[in-house]
């Protein structure tokens, strides 16, 4: 009984304890409520195996959330003190509740409540989608709360920024957003994309879509084709009514107007030898030979998916027979032109946010080697030490050949490495890279193929530049092959 009778006592005083922050405090008590109710909401999140936090997974779930208020709850929770709507808001945020972290930012700022939590009107900004004005009123804070929360905004202001041709003002926001989320990244979903196109916004909403769809599992981005494509012409046209003089956008606009008007051949049987524009030496079963592919720069400058033309050898003596296959693939090397922002010097360019080696961001900038195409350049010289980038990372798909590639300059006897890391498996030794060396001072292609090991799961691509070495890379790939073994085999 004595056991018993401790334990009712310290009931008790948890009970007394509960009744007094009911009493004196019921903001606390309000806010306690609301972290235990953050706890479970966050517990009951669907994490798909491309989302790679919870508080990513958060981000998606809240403009669904928000984006599909006919069919939500539009009932708020009761506070005994209306100094805790800041607090709650904040913490539904945390839920991926954002349907009720602006009606409860609303009802605070009627109620004059906004004082209260630090940058209230600044999230009531970006949960309207006013990124210029959100970044604005955001007051930095000696302990910041959603900081890669808040670096995603910074990031979608500069973006904002960009298209309207003001990259000075883009360039401070990249910076922002870059030590806000460091080697995260912004928050990426298709969520976002939804409410943008709802509120008439294509050209944002393809922004967010093609950095989204990177790390979809193949198949299920690929589902996803014919709406980004379609958005990437709204985008397009709205980016060039806003800069007419734009060269870059009218050249893509152009490109893709004219696109839609092609007819394709899926499978061509050739009646002399190809000369492909990425040559590939890679044997497949039955006497076929994968000997190359085409692939257009203006696919990787805008999105994650490529029309590629594979070519084919069949038999190996006597006569071979050369055939063409054009095939949709996803671009699983995020950013591959490095043309979807325009970050300065020190930043580092969406997608390509983990670090290898080194951690000082003087050695990046980005420079015009070529006239009208903008390179990622690293410099360990400027750092003294090698240094490298590794691209978001996205799911492996099982039993695929995978294509690496990409265009690079050294500059001089440059050391370079163009390779990729892999995850799922205990392996010590979890990288390798794409052979061969490289030529001083002049563009080249470099591609192969490569098998994951068993059982990886998920792979980025490096970029590195080693000792001193300088050297620039674009047009980066990744890329699945599929059942290669029966392409364009007649039926």
């Amino acid at each position: 009984m004595k056991g018993r009778g401790n334990r009712l006592r310290v009931l008790g005083l948890v009970l007394a304890g509960s009744l007094a922050l009911v009493l004196v405090a019921p903001e606390v008590w309000s806010a306690l409520v609301a972290n235990v109710e953050r706890v479970e909401a966050l517990r009951r999140l669907d994490l798909p195996v491309y989302e790679r936090s919870l508080d990513e997974a958060a981000w998606d779930s809240g403009w669904r959330s928000l984006c599909g208020r006919e069919g939500e709850d539009r009932s708020l929770p009761m506070f005994a003190d209306s100094r805790a709507l800041g607090f709650s808001a904040l913490a539904s945020i945390d839920a991926g509740q954002y349907l009720t972290a602006l009606s409860l930012l609303q009802r605070s700022a009627e109620q004059g409540q906004v004082s209260n939590e630090p940058n209230a009107l600044a999230y009531l900004a970006a949960l309207e989608m006013d990124w210029i004005e959100a970044v604005r009123l955001y007051d930095p804070q000696a302990t910041a709360r959603h900081k890669r929360w808040w670096g995603t905004v910074f990031y979608l202001a500069a973006q904002r920024r960009m298209f309207e041709g003001d990259l000075e003002q883009a360039a401070n926001l990249y910076r922002r957003a870059d030590t806000a989320y460091g080697v995260h990244g912004p928050y990426l979903g298709l969520g976002l994309a939804d409410c943008l196109v709802q509120e008439d916004r294509p050209l944002e909403a393809w922004d967010v879509l093609r950095r989204a769809l990177v790390v979809m599992p193949p198949h299920e981005a690929l589902g996803y084709l014919a709406r980004f494509e379609e958005l990437r012409l709204d985008g397009l046209r709205a980016w060039h009514e806003r800069q007419p003089g734009n060269e870059q956008v009218a050249h893509w606009l152009a490109f893709y107007e004219e696109d839609v008007l092609q007819e394709r051949v899926g499978l061509e049987v050739l009646k002399g030898e190809p000369v492909p524009q990425v040559s590939i030496e890679q044997e497949l079963e039955g006497g076929r030979t994968l000997i190359g592919f085409d692939y257009r720069a203006e696919d990787l400058e805008t999105g994650p998916f490529m029309e590629v033309e594979l070519y084919f050898r069949d038999g190996q003596q006597g006569q071979p027979q050369y055939s063409r296959v054009r095939q949709v693939v996803l671009n699983q090397a995020s950013n591959p032109a490095f043309a979807w922002d325009s970050v300065p010097a020190g930043v580092r360019p969406v997608g390509w946010h983990g670090l290898v080696y080194g951690d000082d961001l003087s050695a990046l900038s980005r420079e015009e080697i070529i006239p009208h195409e903008m390179w990622l350049c690293l410099d360990a010289g400027r750092v003294d030490a090698s240094f490298g980038l590794q691209s978001d990372t996205a799911p492996l798909r099982k039993g695929a050949l995978y294509v690496e590639g990409g265009k690079a300059f050294p500059m001089g006897d440059a050391a370079l490495t163009l390779g990729r890391i892999w995850f799922g498996v205990e392996d010590p030794y979890n990288y390798t890279h794409v052979g061969g060396g490289w030529l001083p001072d002049q563009v080249q292609f470099r591609a192969g193929v490569w098998e994951p090991v068993a059982d990886a799961d998920s792979a980025g691509v490096w970029l590195v530049a080693h000792g001193t070495s300088k050297g620039c890379f674009r047009e980066v790939y990744l890329f699945a092959l599929g059942e290669v073994d029966h392409v364009g085999e007649a039926e």
